[in-house]
């Protein structure tokens, strides 16, 4: 919500792959979401932030229970989300918009390109894929569906490899794999 209480929007995305597998922290995400449950869940995060006049950026978490077939809300926070670079290369530049709205006092503008794909943490994918491959049972073709897609990375970047390769340098050298 913007400084005078209006929703900008929201960038549904669906974690495919978490560490520890299940319930963890994301390493694959994608943006193929069911557009009934995004209708659920965005009317449902406005009413709870527009309840306690929130206003900021915010990332709403939920899980479907496979009970009953309805949402859960898991949690709500107030800061960048793991996957940023997913709505980012779709053209949604969430801390651009937050700086607009409160530094500049400017109306931040939603700019969607429209692509959809997945975003992927190749060294948290890759590591716990292989240590947690008998618990995840994943058929090589579901594992390297995201890959196949349009996709953007966690870290690797042409333009800067050095973080990517640090990263890898340090699980090579002293610690198992990680998210």
């Amino acid at each position: 919500r913007t400084t005078d209480g209006e929703f900008l929007g929201g960038f549904p995305m669906r974690k495919l792959r978490k560490t520890p597998p299940f319930f963890g922290v994301c390493r694959v995400a994608h943006t193929d979401v069911c557009s009934e449950l995004v209708q659920a869940m965005r009317e449902s995060v406005e009413a709870m932030l527009a309840a306690i006049d929130y206003r900021g950026m915010a990332n709403a978490e939920f899980k479907l229970d496979q009970r009953d077939g309805r949402l859960r809300l898991m949690e709500i926070n107030a800061r960048p989300f793991l996957m940023q670079g997913l709505p980012l290369r779709a053209g949604i530049a969430y801390a651009r918009m937050a700086w607009q709205d409160v530094a500049m006092s400017e109306r931040p503008a939603v700019r969607d390109n429209g692509w959809r794909g997945a975003w992927i943490h190749l060294h948290a994918d890759i590591g716990n894929a292989l240590a947690y491959r008998r618990q995840e049972a994943l058929p090589l073709a579901e594992y390297l569906r995201p890959y196949r897609m349009p996709h953007t990375w966690a870290v690797w970047s042409a333009r800067d490899p050095k973080p990517f390769i640090l990263q890898w340098s340090r699980t090579a050298f002293l610690r198992p794999f990680s998210s």
